[in-house]
């Protein structure tokens, strides 16, 4: 998505939709319908690449305008023999990340709340569009304390995003991405 101010050119993302709903598919009695589009939003956190020197490297989709008012957290990671560098992880608990986040949201609200063609929407609330900020492929882990966010901050953010969700899709089903993990920082009480 490309973004002018609060105004953003969702044009990439409307060609795939259209792309998919020329798809059919067959339900059990026979019938055939348009494919259902699920839409997943906004990604900014995920699994990256290994590099030829065996650092695992996230993903971080911010955008700069965003990161320019909300710094990244810059973490240093010394995972055994490989040597130490750093990850650029979101600042899910600053004001001005969840804004942006937030009015991303509502602008996505009022392109697709009222389209037939979206089956749902899926927040994308954290790493790997799940509701937690440990991204264990590249170390950042609560087992390791260097998760720069708490456990508070993320409880906050993810209140956030459903709420802004709530607002800017209030005639779609809107599930959250929740996957279960080993630490605290992960099992957030909505």
């Amino acid at each position: 998505v490309s973004a002018t101010g609060t105004t953003f050119n969702w044009s990439a993302i409307q060609d795939k939709i259209n792309q998919i709903v020329a798809q059919q598919v067959t339900l059990a009695d026979g019938r055939n319908i348009a494919r259902p589009v699920w839409l997943t939003l906004p990604v900014f956190w995920t699994q990256g690449l290994e590099n030829r020197q065996g650092q695992r490297l996230c993903n971080n989709n911010v955008p700069q305008a965003v990161k320019d008012v909300a710094p990244d957290h810059v973490v240093t990671i010394s995972p055994g023999s490989i040597a130490p560098y750093t990850i650029a992880v979101p600042a899910v608990e600053d004001p001005d990340l969840i804004a942006a986040y937030r009015t991303i949201v509502l602008d996505a609200g009022r392109q697709w709340n009222n389209d037939p063609r979206i089956a749902g929407i899926i927040i994308a609330g954290g790493y790997d569009n799940e509701t937690q900020i440990d991204a264990r492929w590249c170390y950042i882990d609560s087992d390791h304390a260097n998760v720069p966010v708490t456990e508070q901050q993320m409880r906050d953010f993810v209140s956030a995003a459903i709420q802004a969700f709530h607002d800017a899709f209030p005639n779609k089903p809107v599930y959250l991405n929740f996957a279960p993990a080993p630490s605290n920082q992960s099992r957030c009480d909505w």
